[in-house]
Formats: structure tokens, sequence, C-alpha cells
């Protein structure tokens, strides 16, 4: 086992490796299923937006059901759309690129650590960052948070590759990343990199040479690109009828929720809990690096003050913010890594047994990434939202096109909705109905007629409204689809029949289609 393991370390970091190996894993890790669980929790809301985009051919306002939602700004959701032309519009083409911010983040530690320590340190910590598992699960998720930490590293990547080109070139490069990253999640990309790069800067004592007159000219010219958006959205807002403004929903999500939020407001040691958690295992190496820093303060190198610094500085900025939430951690968790492997590439040498136990947990976390992707899949396989789509567009297509339809969910859960309406890919948008069902509602008194005969209604409520409009429904008029339960319901046997789905569809007279029974 020893000799494995040190042959295993020498082709991790030592003479025999090659950037293929550290590339293929890390490409396996993110990718291995990418599309095979379902869509989670905010996940909806993206699929949802880029979807409302497409079918209104309106990319300057996001919907979310029908309520005008400009919660973020467009880029993420862009981006979504741009990858829904190569893999058509679902689980790859939503999750692609984060998964291409989490491969960028991999490549940026590696460069980073690697001119700030060297070369060794550079490879161990994106070894470690490709196998820290929360990492690969947020980065396969569809929304904006991984596309912040990709672009917060990238501009510091570039920075630190340009420090003594301090040209008009590389800082209007600089600030067309943090600008592109603040079109995606918000003002903390420009925050987190200015609070990375301040102690270079401070290092440095370059003041003349950092702040020059093409720094501004750049920042300015890119500050015009940033609102550009904003403004073309605003402009055409009575064309459709908007009525919310990107630009001050940037200023309520971004400075009113950090000195007085509205909602999310964890403990205020929410990151000393999820830091941990997120950095798995690699966090009990963060903690004794910054011991040994700390220790050794004067004698270390700048590197080492300087990831033990950033790291500090990023919480501190996180913690002071009244709005936390345990994702929020994951700016900070790259930065961890950076502690990580600059104490393990220090004693690596001293230490066979080290050498020994990285290569372990390095293996280890890698299949477990995979394992984890192999379970989540199969866990959702057989059942739920996604297969009852399926049976319901199928059904649909036998009596008619898909495009006569139109879809109405009456007293679904927001999220379900969403979701359902993205695996049916309705060529209309669907009509969503808050309703109240007790023992007097049937068919007829629904938010909206169905005739099995001249309408082309497809409705949807939820599985615990049927007892209240079983005995309306015609056999002879109606289809009904049901919702299955997923593998993992079954083997667990976790009963979730009351968000459940049906599909009741009118025959329209074509008594071909078999009924499927509540």
């Amino acid at each position: 086992m020893k000799k494995v393991l040190d042959r295993l370390s020498d082709y991790l970091w030592g003479e025999s490796f090659s950037p293929w190996y550290l590339i293929i894993t890390a490409l396996i890790v993110m990718f291995f299923f990418l599309g095979g669980r379902d869509l989670w929790t905010q996940e909806t809301r993206w699929a949802n937006i880029c979807q409302q985009m497409i079918l209104r051919q309106d990319y300057f306002h996001p919907f979310l059901n029908n309520d005008n939602y400009y919660d973020k700004p467009l880029l993420s959701y862009w981006m979504m759309i741009g990858f829904s032309y190569i893999f058509g519009l679902g689980r790859w083409a939503l999750r692609t690129p984060g998964v291409i911010a989490g491969l960028v983040t991999i490549w940026c530690s590696f460069k980073i650590c690697e001119i700030l320590s060297n070369k060794r340190t550079g490879i161990i910590a994106a070894w470690m960052l490709a196998t820290t598992i929360i990492f690969v699960y947020w980065s396969r998720v569809a929304c904006a948070d991984m596309l912040n930490v990709g672009g917060i590293l990238l501009a510091v990547t570039w920075f630190l590759i340009r420090r003594n080109k301090l040209n008009f070139i590389t800082y209007f490069i600089l600030f067309l990343i943090v600008t592109a990253n603040s079109l995606c999640k918000g003002l903390v990309a420009p925050i987190i990199t200015f609070l990375i790069l301040l102690p270079i800067i401070l290092h440095d004592r370059k003041w003349k040479e950092y702040f020059k007159p093409s720094m501004f000219i750049a920042a300015a010219v890119m500050g015009i690109l940033y609102v550009v958006p904003f403004i073309i959205s605003l402009k055409t807002n009575s064309i459709v009828s908007y009525h919310e403004s990107g630009l001050q929903e940037v200023f309520r999500e971004n400075i009113v929720r950090y000195f007085n939020p509205f909602d999310h407001a964890g403990p205020i040691y929410t990151y000393l809990l999820y830091l941990p958690m997120y950095s798995v295992p690699w966090i009990i190496f963060t903690i004794i690096g910054i011991y040994h820093t700390v220790k050794n303060w004067k004698s270390v190198d700048f590197s080492s003050r300087f990831y033990v610094i950033v790291l500090s500085l990023v919480f501190i900025f996180f913690t002071c913010s009244g709005s936390r939430r345990s994702y929020y951690v994951l700016p900070m968790v790259p930065l961890a890594i950076f502690i990580a492997a600059n104490w393990i590439n220090f004693e690596l040498n001293k230490k066979k047994i080290l050498q020994r136990l990285i290569s372990f947990l390095i293996l280890i976390m890698a299949i477990s990434t995979i394992v984890m992707n192999i379970i989540l899949t199969v866990s959702e396989m057989g059942g739920g939202t996604y297969r009852f789509a399926n049976d319901l567009s199928t059904v649909a297509e036998e009596i008619q096109p898909l495009g006569d339809w139109s879809i109405v969910f009456v007293g679904v859960k927001e999220d379900l909705a969403r979701k359902t309406a993205f695996y049916f890919n309705p060529v209309r948008l669907p009509d969503y109905f808050e309703y109240k069902w007790d023992e007097n509602s049937n068919i007829n008194n629904l938010p909206v007629k169905i005739d099995s005969k001249s309408n082309n209604i497809l409705i949807i409520p939820q599985n615990s409204f049927v007892k209240y409009i079983k005995n309306n429904i015609d056999p002879n008029k109606f289809v009904v689809v049901k919702f299955y339960s997923t593998f993992d319901d079954r083997i667990t046997g976790t009963d979730r029949s009351k968000n459940f789905l049906i599909g009741i569809i009118p025959k329209k007279n074509k008594s071909s289609i078999s009924n499927l029974k509540i």
C-alpha cells in the first residue's frame, strides 16, 4: 500500500506529473452525469427565467412565472441561453456555465499559487479544489454563485500575470472581467476582487504605477458598459409593461441587503460553520496552515501571509453583512485551499506520511465526487417531475400538436410548477393560478374552464387536491396523467404524494387515448 501511494503522489505532483492527469480528472468530476440530477430549488428560477426569455423573445426583462423578477443582472441567463443552442434548453445548458466557472477556478487556483509560491503548491491546490466535494457540487448547480467565484479568481489571476505590465490593456481586461462578473451576480465581485488584491498593492508600494490615468480610463469605459444592459431594460420597460428597474434592484440586493437585510439573516457565526463544511476534507490542513503562519509570522514569506490575510479580509466582509447564507461562503473556499496547499507543500519533503495521506485523500475524494453524481442521478430515476412532464407531453401530443395546448397550473407550488413547465417545454407561456381547494371544488368552478369538446386547455393541479375533483372527472372525456415516485422514494419508503402533480387533458373525442386512472 505504501508503494502504491508513493507512486500515486509521484503522478499527482512529482516527476511523473502531467497536466492531463489533472485536466481529465477535473473534467470527469465536473461533467459526469451533469444532466442526470433533477432541478434543485434555485435552479428552477434560472430555468423559468431563461425559458420565458426565449418564449417572449425578450432578453432584457427577466420574468419569474408572470412576475417581474430583476433581482439578478442578466449575464448568467444569457450564458445559459447561449448553451441552449448547443444542448437544447435543458439541464446541460443551465449547468454548463457553472461547470466552466468551476474549471476556471481550479486553473486560477493553480496559477495564483504558482505565481505567489511555486508550481508544486499550485498543483496541490488545483488537486485539492477539484476534489472538494461541495465545491464540485456547487459547480454543477445552475445559478450565478460559481460564476461569481470563477470571475473573481480570473480577475486576480490576470492581475498577477500582468503585474509588471500595468498598461491600458492590462486594466481594460481586468475591468472587463470584473464588469462581466458584476453582470452575473452583482457588486460583490469588484469588492472581493479588490480585497484580494489590496495586500499585494500595499506590499508592492507602487502607488504611481498602479493608480495611473490608464486605470481610470479603463474603469470609466467598463462602468459605462456595465450600465448599458440596465439602460436598455429601462428604456424598453413600457413596451412589455415591466415595472422593475435593474439598477434599483442592484442597489437593493447589494447595498440595502448588506446593511439592512430583508431576508437571509443568518447568525453571525454562519461562516464559521459553513467554511469548514464546504472545505471538507482539506479544512484541517487550512487550520494547521493558519496556525503555522501566525506562529511564525515574521519569518514566513509574503505568500504565506498573503493567503491568511485575504481569507481573513473576505471572511470579515461577509460576516459583517447582515444577510448571510451558507453558499455565500463559496468565494472563501479557494482561499482556504491556498493556505492548506501552501502548508502541505512546505511540509511535504519532511514527512513521507504526509505525502501518502494527501495522495490517499485526493484519490478518495475524486472517487467520492463521481459516486455522489451517480447516486444523485440514480436516486431520481423512475419517476419525479421529469418523467411526469415527458408522460404529459407524450399524451398531449397524441391528441393534438403541443403548440395548440394552453398549459394552466392551478394551486401548484411555485417551484414545482416552474420545474414542470421547464421540462414540458411548452410552445406558449403557461398560466399560473393560486387557488384554494375545498369540498366545493370541481372542474366547473376552477379559475379556468375546461370543455372536452372545444377547449385546448391542459390543467395541472397537485395530487393532494385530487379528492376534491375526482368525482368530476369523466374518464370518457379526460385523460389523467399520473406522477410517479422516484427510485429513491420507493427504496426509502418516503411518501411525497401530497406534492405530486396530475395532468388533466381533454380527449377532444379521441377515444383511442388510453386513460391513466387517478
